[in-house]
């Protein structure tokens, strides 16, 4: 069973990566949270049942340590500009189109950053990394409904915030 998780762990961490990326806005504050996330998982194996979602335990784990790493000022805020990769080597459209959705990404990354971290954050785990709403509830320490509402509310702010960038532009 401690080889499975080691494996999961190991298969997470391209994910933490990025969410670490997205919570710290740095990308060596970003590589010590997840050293940190993977010992404090290690070290804890034994404490998970061979049903548990390791992934969903990792980010727990994760947003844990950056919540107290905040509280003590060791980590700027959330900055999302350097978590999104470049997928355009894989889109098969024109010169053209690319640079459209390129300008639309920035656009929709710069309203991203200018939510607040809790509407972020909840953005993060489910559209980027794909967490079901009952994860999300486990993740966040929080009742599923208040992930809905939170949800909900995220994705308004979002559009407002995208609108009113978009319409400046």
């Amino acid at each position: 069973m401690f080889e499975k998780i080691k494996k999961e762990i190991i298969n997470s961490i391209d994910s933490l990566l990025r969410y670490a990326l997205a919570m710290t806005g740095n990308e060596e504050d970003a590589k010590d949270l997840v050293q940190e996330t993977c010992y404090k998982a290690l070290k804890n194996m034994d404490s998970l049942d061979e049903n548990s979602n390791v992934k969903a335990w990792l980010f727990t784990i994760m947003r844990n340590l950056w919540l107290n790493q905040r509280k003590r000022n060791l980590i700027s805020p959330i900055h999302l500009d350097e978590t999104i990769e470049n997928v355009s080597d894989e889109w098969n459209i024109n010169p053209e189109e690319l640079l459209i959705n390129n300008e639309m990404r920035q656009l929709l990354m710069k309203a991203l950053n200018d939510l607040p971290d809790a509407y972020k954050e909840i953005l993060i785990l489910r559209y980027f990394e794909d967490f079901s709403y009952s994860e999300i509830s486990k993740i966040l320490d929080c009742p599923l409904g208040t992930v809905m509402s939170r949800l909900n509310r995220a994705r308004e702010k979002l559009k407002e915030a995208f609108l009113k960038i978009y319409e400046k532009k």
